[in-house]
């Protein structure tokens, strides 16, 4: 089964870098938390002893092939 997660959180800049001990731009702290949630849902349900592994990242879905997957292998 393919399960697509799509969820948008907002974030402070300034309020996220004091909190890290850091000073980021924008496009780090998204590629950050981006990582971090693929992370973190991977390991809590590996750690449930869900056999679980990410395809891929930016997924879409394709009608023609009925799945969603990764953007370059869309062919429709």
């Amino acid at each position: 089964m393919r399960v697509r997660v799509n969820f948008t959180v907002d974030v402070d800049v300034q309020q996220y870098n004091d909190a890290m001990g850091e000073d980021n731009t924008k496009i780090e702290i998204r590629n950050q938390i981006q990582e971090q949630c693929i992370s973190y849902i991977l390991l809590a349900l590996g750690d449930q002893g869900v056999d679980i592994g990410l395809l891929g990242r930016n997924n879409v879905y394709d009608p023609k092939q009925r799945l969603t997957v990764a953007e370059h292998l869309v062919e429709a």
